[in-house]
């Protein structure tokens, strides 16, 4: 009898949570994720742009002062990709910037940067369960 009911348990929870499974969010595709993102971006520059010079510079100081926070808990190896990413970026933009190149070339730059220099692994988001 006892066995039959441990089964019985046994059986319960698998249901139980075959059902918390199927009833569990799916990931949205990433067509929806990358909307959402632009939406996200189109609002933040809007507020910025409604912003007077003073809350600006004081959301760039912030910005700045959590950026830094964040590489310091980096890996050695995710400090250095990073700054080396942001050093290649600086470039880009100085030559954009002067006219020696146009925004399309230093996109397409930056993107072979990215290719030649995969993140560590210690920088890639954590996967998330489906």
């Amino acid at each position: 009898m006892r066995t039959i009911s441990s089964f019985g348990a046994v059986a319960a929870f698998l249901v139980l949570a075959s059902a918390v499974h199927a009833q569990a969010p799916a990931q949205a595709p990433a067509s929806d994720r990358r909307d959402a993102r632009r939406e996200r971006v189109q609002e933040a520059r809007e507020q910025w742009k409604s912003m007077t010079p003073e809350e600006r510079e004081a959301a760039a100081a912030r910005a700045k002062e959590q950026r830094a926070a964040r590489l310091e808990t980096l890996s050695p190896e995710g400090k250095a990709w990073v700054q080396s990413r942001d050093a290649e970026a600086r470039r880009i933009a100085t030559e954009v910037k002067a006219g020696t190149l146009t925004k399309a070339a230093g996109r397409e730059q930056m993107k072979a940067w990215a290719a030649a220099n995969p993140r560590p692994a210690s920088l890639k988001p954590a996967s998330t369960p489906n």
